[in-house]
């Protein structure tokens, strides 16, 4: 569990008449969002196995990776939360944040 807390309201009186809110342009990454921010590359997994590399122990860190230090896991949302309170959630910083 990561702390969040989901809300379900039951009461047909709000749940029937409700829309969703138009959609936003900040919400969509710029074009080159994943390019300048995200390493993309990718290896098959074909050729990882025919690498000298390749034993389980190092497949499995290789996929993993992300997850092995805990010191990571949600940075990026606690940073945002900071910016978006600092700044506020239209600020360059924290609609950058929103898209990691």
């Amino acid at each position: 569990m990561d702390g969040d807390t989901a809300v379900i309201i039951c009461n047909l009186d709000l749940v029937v008449p409700f829309t969703n809110a138009p959609s936003l342009k900040v919400m969509d990454p710029p074009p080159d969002f994943k390019q300048k921010h995200f390493d993309t590359s990718t290896v098959k997994l074909r050729t990882f196995l025919e690498s000298a590399d390749a034993t389980l122990e190092n497949l499995l860190l290789t996929m993993y990776s992300a997850c092995n230090d805990k010191r990571l896991v949600g940075r990026i949302s606690a940073l945002h939360e900071n910016t978006a309170y600092k700044h506020g959630l239209d600020h360059e910083s924290a609609v950058l944040q929103a898209h990691m």
